[in-house]
């Protein structure tokens, strides 16, 4: 196509069309504002990992394995995600680090839940466990605390006491695997 080509179809562009490209355009620009590229990367990682979770079928060892290798902020993502697929409201943080102990927030049946979510290997620290549930008592909320690591009888203790619902093992890849 010649120059003249281009701006005689231009010319004909109906105007319609193009101003709905300049509209669009600056909205996308906005959200793009609202939200830091990290979240969109992070965002997309979990819906990948989550199609990858769910291919491996019933092969616990190898999700785990997939789990513990997954950055922890894509872990975050994929349980908001997970529970915003199930038909739960979420409320995602602006940032992930400096987030007061909160990874996410999710209403369940009228419940608000904080949500707190840690990648682990092995046993989950009880006071990681009693710092959140501090913190669910402080702001007058319901606890989740997701871990893909284990749950010794002191982790247990501290959750029952403080009406936290731990969330691992199976009912973890329930939840994920929705």
């Amino acid at each position: 196509m010649l120059f003249s080509d281009i701006q005689h179809y231009i010319a004909s562009v109906d105007e319609r069309i193009f101003l709905g490209i300049i509209v669009a355009s600056v909205f996308l620009i906005g959200l793009l504002k609202q939200v830091k590229p990290r979240h969109y990367l992070f965002r997309w990682q979990a819906s990948r990992e989550l199609r990858k979770l769910k291919k491996l079928g019933d092969d616990r060892p190898k999700q785990y394995y997939l789990l513990r290798s997954i950055n922890p902020f894509v872990i975050e993502e994929m349980v908001l995600t997970s529970l915003k697929r199930a038909g739960h409201k979420i409320v995602r943080n602006k940032r992930y680090t400096g987030d007061g102990g909160i990874d996410g927030q999710v209403y369940i049946q009228g419940k608000h839940y904080l949500i707190q979510t840690k990648r682990y290997r092995n046993h989950i620290n009880p006071a990681h466990m009693q710092e959140f549930a501090l913190i669910c008592k402080k702001r007058g909320a319901g606890g989740l605390f997701v871990h893909t690591g284990k749950t010794g009888p002191m982790s247990k203790e501290r959750a029952r006491e403080q009406n936290i619902e731990i969330i691992s093992g199976e009912k973890l890849f329930k939840m994920l695997l929705a």
